[in-house]
């Protein structure tokens, strides 16, 4: 892997977006957050919207160098919390999307 792209952030500087680059230049992942207020303080959190690294990318780094990039930018941006939900997608059967832990029996 060679490197994370620059951050480009929204006008308020409330969203980012980064790309993990491999060796060839091409993109190996992404990440894309966001810094807000919390519903119940007025402290800021930070939060993963959403985070992927394509499968042959992936055990080589370049998803745990997304998460650092990530969590710098909000710590510059005064967050003292980072939310990152797990989602491994939906199951498909006969063109349909299920839940994964969708039991179809």
């Amino acid at each position: 892997m060679a490197s994370i792209g620059s951050d480009t952030t929204n006008c308020h500087g409330s969203h980012c977006f980064f790309v993990a680059e491999g060796s060839e230049g091409n993109p190996a992942g992404g990440i894309i957050g966001c810094v807000e207020q919390h519903f119940f303080s007025n402290r800021l959190v930070a939060s993963v919207i959403h985070y992927d690294v394509l499968p042959e990318k992936r055990m080589g780094g370049a998803g745990l160098r997304l998460l650092m990039a990530f969590r710098k930018w909000a710590e510059n941006r005064g967050a003292v919390e980072l939310n990152a939900g797990v989602n491994s997608g939906p199951i498909w059967k006969n063109g349909i999307a299920f839940c994964v832990g969708w039991d179809s029996s």
